[in-house]
């Protein structure tokens, strides 16, 4: 383990080349006013230096803590989750304006909340950067405008406060009642929900909800780790931009990753496959300019897989959330349509094989336990993803892992040493 002292320099480097590039781009240096760094569009080698930093920096804080502090900080954690909640549930950032100040007593009023309690929500939330106070007013911080402005930002902390946070609670209830299932019916979401559906059926008899989830993950999905263009320099897709070669989209959505990759490439064709509902509305919003090589076909990934010999089967942020044995279930098919020299590539996230205690790698095991507590699944490391495709079939042959600079997302990719 490096001294706080080296964890520290190396810390001041990055934070140095950070501070360099955003003022080369004419922008002020980064604090809780603005969203500087990101407002930099930094290259993927300066987004590694920021997360290096990130990374530091939580070690820093964790010895500087001490184990007690540290286990404190833990314990009370729930309560970023109740103030953030508060927020969004009176819509107090929207209530604040874009420029300039407004009261406590003034914001009260306009969120229909009793003042002493939006003050003590809002000034413990600006414990986290959410909200600013100036003279003992209330202004806007680049955290705060974001959930003021942007609705995909305020869904995705509701679905996190209400959807996901109440079903956490129940996993180890969840662990007693349905001792070692895998199944997407016996989870603590089911339990918090009093429902025996998976988690997708039981949205849809919500439509509110199912919404709120849609744009929740959408927000997600935007930002810098998740970004698509992640998937572009992964891979070399020039290899395989023919106009016969075929990408099958396996639970693809509306097709946006088929799109995208559609954009990056001049010849290949895509077929999204997923439920009637989400194939309906793809086709009938295709833009003009994906026709002929973008198309939707319907279907169930437990079911046959009807094209036979693609060149490229894909899944991405499908297998996170089945268990083993229904992801053999589901890679059986696609295993069965494959020819010699089909790839099969999984773009998920990949977690370190132990524990590293970084914040990038936080994100994964935060990740894991979602998937725990809601569809009785999991996140994987590459040895577990590698183990549990042998059990699929032998056949398959493992190319590596594929991951570009400041991605949160891999691309596993195999081939197929089976039948012609």
């Amino acid at each position: 383990m490096p001294t706080l002292t080296e964890l520290a320099e190396n810390a001041l480097a990055n934070a140095k080349i950070l501070d360099a590039y955003v003022a080369s781009k004419g922008l002020p240096p980064a604090s809780f006013e603005n969203d500087s760094l990101n407002e930099a569009q930094l290259p993927s080698h300066l987004e590694v230096a920021r997360n290096s930093l990130a990374d530091q920096c939580q070690i820093i804080k964790r010895l500087a803590l001490g184990p007690v502090e540290t286990m404190i900080e833990i314990l009370y954690s729930f309560t970023d989750i109740l103030s953030l909640q508060a927020v969004v549930e009176y819509k107090l950032a929207s209530h604040v304006p874009l420029t300039g100040t407004t009261t406590y007593a003034e914001l009260a009023q306009a969120s229909n909340i009793d003042e002493s309690l939006c003050r003590r929500f809002v000034t413990h939330a600006m414990e986290n950067g959410v909200f600013l106070e100036e003279s003992g007013t209330i202004r806007h911080s680049a955290l705060s405008r974001i959930l003021g402005t942007d609705p995909e930002a305020v869904a995705a902390a509701a679905l996190v406060a209400g959807e996901l946070a109440p079903a956490s609670a129940r996993v180890l209830e969840a662990m007693k009642t349905y001792p070692n299932s895998q199944k997407p019916t016996e989870t603590a979401y089911s339990i918090e929900n009093k429902t025996n559906l998976p988690v997708y059926a039981f949205l849809a008899q919500h439509p509110a909800r199912m919404s709120r989830f849609g744009m929740g993950m959408q927000f997600f999905s935007r930002t810098g780790g998740f970004d698509l263009q992640h998937l572009a320099t992964a891979f070399e897709w020039s290899s395989l931009d023919k106009p016969e070669a075929v990408l099958i989209d396996i639970g693809g959505g509306l097709g946006t990753v088929s799109k995208f990759l559609a954009s990056a490439t001049k010849n290949m064709r895509f077929v999204v496959q997923d439920l009637p509902g989400p194939v309906e509305i793809g086709q009938q919003t295709l833009a003009q300019e994906f026709k002929g090589r973008v198309e939707y076909v319907a279907g169930d990934f437990f079911e046959e897989q009807k094209i036979v010999g693609a060149d490229v089967y894909f899944l991405r942020w499908i297998l996170h959330n089945w268990s083993d044995d229904y992801c053999v279930k589901i890679l059986r098919s696609v295993a069965n349509a494959m020819r010699k020299n089909s790839k099969l590539m999984i773009y998920e996230y990949v977690l370190a094989e132990g524990p590293e205690l970084k914040w990038t790698q936080k994100q994964g095991r935060n990740l894991d336990m979602v998937m725990m507590a809601c569809w009785n699944s999991c996140e994987r490391t590459a040895s577990q993803w590698k183990n549990l495709i042998k059990r699929v079939d032998e056949k398959f042959r493992f190319l590596g892992v594929r991951k570009a600079e400041g991605s949160s997302m891999s691309i596993i990719e195999w081939d197929w040493d089976g039948s012609e």
